[in-house]
């Protein structure tokens, strides 16, 4: 068990399972510049286990674990890690549903529990520069936010969604992505009453948080919100969101503006620690 300090701990760690595997299971997804900011804050802790990767990510209160393990290893090896017991720990298992139901059996031998059920919607841009987006709202409200809006878009993000099941960026992860001009803001009197907050990843746009403050609502803001995105990203080929499997209203909204259910799911299991 270590504190990784360096990216190649960890894919020495994953090419080790791999050189003893035909086949893995893993839900190590995370992309390299995250993974770097994750290195240098410290924020990681590694544990290999003969067969398999264990990667936790320090968060306010608890850690995301991740793992890459070899098909064959059963998770039940987990109740030989200490760190796990005496840790409250969140897992995404990522797949198609029958897939994650065996998973999911492995996991909740070993004290894991259902906490949040999430599915990917998709929408594909076939109208790659085009003026699709052309009636724009002008950018009298709509801001890309900046090193002074970081705070506050950490309260609205912890206050609004789910800390274990949404995975809610931490100020290092928010200031990137405001580096990065991935948050839109929409404020009247320097006041923010709604965000978007996206990663483009390639051809790929992932839109992680779409929000408007409760007595904003239904004042049309979200629509400008995310018709500015979409022409921020116009040369996207592909976008993609996770919803709340029982938020039918998000699915519905998302569904308006050409997203569709693709099948993948997110289990979210949480491990609460011994007390």
């Amino acid at each position: 068990m270590k504190v990784v300090a360096d990216s190649l701990d960890v894919f020495n760690a994953i090419n080790l399972v791999k050189m003893n595997s035909k086949r893995t299971r893993t839900n190590f997804t995370v992309n390299l510049n995250k993974l770097a900011l994750w290195i240098s804050k410290k924020e990681l802790t590694l544990i290999e286990y003969e067969g398999a990767m264990l990667l936790f990510r320090k968060n306010a209160d608890f850690y995301y674990m991740y793992f890459f393990v070899n098909e064959d290893t059963d998770f039940s090896f987990l109740e030989n890690i200490n760190f796990v017991r005496r840790n409250v720990v969140v897992v995404d298992l990522l797949g198609k549903s029958p897939d994650l139901d065996d998973l999911g059996k492995e996991f909740a031998a070993e004290g894991f529990d259902e906490h949040l059920h999430l599915q990917r919607m998709f929408k594909i841009n076939s109208s790659l520069n085009s003026n699709l987006y052309a009636d724009r709202p002008m950018m009298n409200n709509i801001k890309v936010a900046t090193e002074i809006d970081g705070q506050t878009i950490s309260e609205i993000l912890n206050n609004n969604f789910d800390k274990y099941g949404e995975q809610i960026p931490n100020l290092n992860e928010i200031y990137q992505e405001i580096d990065n001009g991935n948050i839109l803001l929409y404020k009247s009197n320097y006041k923010i009453l709604g965000l978007l907050y996206f990663n483009n990843i390639g051809q790929t746009s992932i839109l992680r948080y779409w929000i408007v403050i409760d007595k904003y609502q239904n004042e049309g803001i979200g629509g400008k919100l995310i018709k500015f995105y979409f022409q921020m990203c116009q040369n996207i080929r592909r976008f993609i969101v996770w919803v709340v499997s029982d938020n039918i209203n998000a699915i519905n909204k998302y569904e308006h503006y050409g997203y569709k259910l693709d099948g993948l799911y997110d289990k979210v299991l949480i491990q609460r620690g011994v007390t």
